[in-house]
């Protein structure tokens, strides 16, 4: 829990996600990207960012045309679990069938590649969920 430097409200702040209570006609102001200086007291690792650091990925995934390929796992930054709402890779015809990109990745977060293509339709990846940082995860299909 924390409290609103400007006045009366609160913050909760667990998993990735804020629950904010605020008087009527009130304020709360909310520093993203913050470091806390005592992380035993901020419940984290005092990096601020709560799901990992972020680091370049790059993965073997073979599409049909019109797919993309997300990272989605178990925290706010990977989706929750939603593949629309993951991190999405990039690739071109130069460095097809890599995909790459940027995701926080935890050492005990849960992910999986999935593709998802042009109507919306998902395709996961087989096999247990990925745990951890890989930074050059090849497609299970």
């Amino acid at each position: 829990m924390y409290e609103n430097a400007a006045g009366s409200g609160s913050a909760t702040v667990s998993g990735g996600r804020v629950t904010v209570d605020v008087p009527a006609e009130g304020a709360l102001a909310l520093h993203v990207d913050g470091v806390c200086a005592d992380p035993a007291e901020c419940d984290g690792d005092g990096d601020g960012d709560g799901d990992g650091d972020s680091a370049q990925v790059s993965a073997r995934v073979e599409t049909s045309y019109g797919q993309e390929v997300h990272i989605v796992g178990n925290t706010g930054a990977l989706g929750s679990w939603h593949p629309a709402s993951g991190v999405r890779l990039s690739t071109d015809e130069s460095t097809y069938p890599q995909w790459t990109g940027e995701a926080a990745i935890g050492p005990d977060d849960e992910w999986k590649l999935v593709k998802i293509d042009g109507s919306g339709a998902v395709e996961w990846e087989t096999g247990d969920n990925r745990v951890g940082p890989d930074p050059a995860p090849v497609w299970r299909g």
